[in-house]
């Protein structure tokens, strides 16, 4: 192959002068180019997760830790944090999908975040896309702090599971109602979140109150949270 190349890049060096010899020239400059640079991308790596640390994060094999992209689950193993409503349905659902196989990571633009962790989307061998699934599920929020190019798709699974009021949404309905004529809030803080709410999810039980009503938080002297009052 590169030995062609070389060859008809001899032959069609602009000496001539035609404009046929110099489009000719350039297209194959091109292609020796794109394939130089294909080669040595790498976007797709088959790895073994040796362990779920919970949700939204895979320990390998390797001793590295994959934090999936576009995904947030409740928090688990944090070290400031109590373990959050629903937080270990989501961890033991990646346990299941993920521990213990070989998957495929696919990476964004950015190949790590703060906390040296690589940062990826997940697919299983059956071509199971489990960032995707951890949303469709309930078990985990569509993050939007960061761009990314599924993320239109994750806030509309995330919009349907909570319509569907599965997973960790499944709190938020009662009957025929549904997370958007409910409100939610802390007994201790008289703060009140909108379902969608990070910080509203992460109330633990014994504090949350549930209103069924777009009334009812502020006749009972509730404040929203900054995030909702935005």
């Amino acid at each position: 192959m590169k030995k062609w190349v070389n060859q008809n890049i001899k032959m069609l060096t602009p000496g001539s002068g035609t404009l046929v010899n110099v489009f000719l020239f350039s297209f194959v400059c091109l292609l020796v180019l794109g394939g130089t640079s294909g080669a040595a991308s790498k976007t797709r790596d088959r790895v073994y997760v040796k362990r779920a640390v919970d949700g939204d994060t895979l320990l390998l094999r390797s001793g590295e830790r994959v934090r999936l992209i576009g995904v947030d689950t409740p928090e688990s193993v944090h070290r400031d944090k109590p373990v959050e409503y629903f937080a270990l349905e989501a961890s033991n659902f990646t346990k299941k999908m993920a521990q213990k196989k070989f998957v495929w990571l696919e990476y964004g633009s950015e190949p790590k975040d703060i906390y040296d962790r690589i940062l990826a989307y997940v697919y299983l061998e059956d071509g199971t896309f489990l960032n995707a699934e951890l949303i469709k599920q309930g078990y985990a929020f569509a993050y939007r702090k960061f761009p990314h190019r599924f993320l239109d798709d994750f806030q509309e699974y995330e919009r349907q599971a909570r319509f569907n009021a599965v997973g960790l949404w499944g709190r938020f309905s009662r009957g025929r109602e549904r997370y958007d004529v409910i409100w939610i809030g802390s007994k201790k803080k008289k703060e009140y979140h909108h379902p969608s709410c990070f910080r509203g999810a992460a109330l633990p039980k014994n504090d949350l109150v549930r209103f069924y009503s777009k009334h009812q938080p502020r006749d009972k002297r509730f404040k929203p949270c900054w995030n909702c009052a935005k």
